[in-house]
């Protein structure tokens, strides 16, 4: 005989799961999606950015960070976004070409 109220339970205790997931998704991708603007942000908040977006994770088979950044500093790459000339997105789009 099937067990109704079983099911449902083994189906509902996995809500939490998926509510834990998609909320810590969603903080993570607009943490990172998002670059601070040069006009709205100041030259500290833009440094802490570039420094806690490509820190490195220790995992260099899943992070990809390093080849990304060919070898050099992410402070080195990102100097003119950390000065406010360009903007992150403009020195980006380089690295990924």
């Amino acid at each position: 005989m099937f067990n109704y109220g079983n099911y449902v339970c083994k189906k509902l205790c996995r809500i939490p799961i998926l509510i834990n997931f998609i909320t810590y998704l969603n903080s993570f991708l607009s943490k990172n999606m998002n670059a601070p603007l040069i006009n709205e942000s100041t030259k500290e908040e833009r440094l802490a950015y570039i420094i806690d977006k490509y820190k490195c994770q220790a995992n260099c088979d899943m992070c990809g960070n390093c080849k990304l950044l060919r070898g050099h500093s992410e402070e080195d790459v990102f100097a003119e976004y950390i000065d406010g000339i360009k903007e992150y997105t403009e020195i980006a789009s380089h690295l990924w070409k």
